[in-house]
């Protein structure tokens, strides 16, 4: 619709609600600055006394590079030749099995020796 096809009566029809929008708005805006006046004066959303502070989180040193593997591989190699779950190699080296489950997907498929057999039971047949 183009402006040229509009009557004089849609435009007067128009103005009116242009008119009675930018009056809402002014309404709006200056219950919405008294409103936050009033919030200001009664303090909501303000937190009294003094802040909590956070304990600091315990910092545990990181492990040195590929000793995870080495790891994993000794565990392995202690195991006898029917292997070993990744349930109990978690327990063993107290780590998550999501852990290792990721680390024989990534790592432990690039890693000769490493087999998985029946039963989801891996066994090293290392160097």
């Amino acid at each position: 619709m183009y402006l040229s096809d509009l009557t004089a009566k849609q435009i007067r029809q128009l103005t009116k609600l242009l008119k009675q929008k930018e009056s809402l708005q002014t309404r709006h805006a200056q219950r919405m600055s008294r409103l936050n006046v009033q919030i200001e004066r009664i303090g909501v959303g303000r937190k009294k006394g003094r802040p909590r502070i956070r304990p600091a989180p315990s910092v545990t040193p990181r492990t040195p590079r590929g000793d995870l593997k080495t790891k994993i591989l000794t565990a392995l190699s202690a195991a006898s030749s029917t292997g070993i779950t990744v349930s109990e190699l978690s327990k063993k080296l107290k780590m998550k099995a999501s852990n290792l489950y990721a680390w024989f997907y990534s790592t432990g498929k690039n890693v000769d020796g490493i087999r998985k057999l029946d039963g989801g039971r891996y066994v090293y047949e290392g160097k």
